[in-house]
């Protein structure tokens, strides 16, 4: 199985069209998803939408802010305040958390996962589509990198985040032809929802981080 995720959501504009996208092509992903972001006007339609679609939902924070830039303290009430937000908008209880940027504190980041009973988990290919890279040139990074049964895929369904672009059309417009790539490629699709048993990286991978309860 290959894992498609998307980070940064749920976003008005961008996670309806990536919804669009995946159903066109009978694909699930994984969507990590921001507090603050649920906390819009539009944030738990959205949540409710892609549970309906049949995707997984897992944490990624509560406000955008790299790990190694807060105390444990910090890392605690961020997390806890975007799984409360699930809680309350009825999705199923997480397993996964994916730190924002990757980024972990080595002092506390693995600690607080533990105490929450989630496993830090972060990609093994990383689309860069938050640098504005155009579908086409982020299709032919996975066609000549070494993807995997097992590997995990980062795109983002919002820009909230990104610094070097407005809008998401290039990842909207990638799912179809990477959908299509990977099952030539004869890989299944799949959710991400149960903790990641930790391997070797293979070349040319990024890591999936491995502590966890």
């Amino acid at each position: 199985m290959v894992a498609l995720t998307f980070d940064d959501g749920p976003d008005a504009e961008a996670t309806p069209a990536v919804l669009d996208a995946l159903k066109a092509v009978d694909a699930k992903a994984t969507f990590f998803v921001v507090a603050e972001q649920v906390e819009e006007a539009d944030g738990p339609a959205l949540l409710r939408a892609i549970m309906d679609d049949g995707h997984a939902i897992q944490p990624h924070c509560g406000r955008h802010n790299s790990h190694c830039d807060q105390t444990g303290e910090q890392i605690t009430h961020d997390v806890r305040s975007v799984l409360a937000a699930l809680a309350d908008n009825g999705v199923p209880e997480p397993r996964l958390w994916r730190p924002p940027y990757g980024q972990v504190n080595d002092q506390f980041s693995c600690s607080v996962a533990a105490a929450v009973g989630l496993q830090l988990v972060c990609w093994t290919h990383d689309t860069a589509d938050y640098a504005g890279r155009s579908p086409e040139d982020m299709l032919h990074a996975a066609e000549n990198g070494p993807l995997y049964g097992d590997s995990v895929i980062l795109m983002h369904d919002s820009a909230r985040y990104a610094h070097e672009r407005d809008e998401c059309q290039a990842t909207v417009d990638l799912i179809p032809r990477l959908v299509d790539h990977l099952r030539h490629c004869g890989h299944g699709l799949g959710a991400l929802t149960a903790p990641i048993a930790a391997r070797a990286l293979l070349p040319g991978e990024l890591p999936l981080l491995p502590c966890s309860q």
